[in-house]
């Protein structure tokens, strides 16, 4: 495995994994799918996702 990771690096290419890009927060604005309107929520994207959680303050 280390062979196959020194090859890569020597040939210029890099694996990202599963790395965190941003972080922070954000509002959604969509009276159709949520009741109140517009709520606050904090996410985080990864280069292989985007996960968005309530935020609680």
């Amino acid at each position: 495995a280390q062979q196959s990771s020194e090859n890569s690096v020597k040939a210029g290419r890099h694996t990202l994994g599963n790395q965190v890009i941003r972080k922070g927060y954000m509002c959604i604005h969509n009276l159709g799918i949520m009741k109140g309107g517009s709520r606050d929520y904090w996410f985080v994207l990864t280069s292989e996702s985007i996960s968005w959680f309530k935020d609680e303050e």
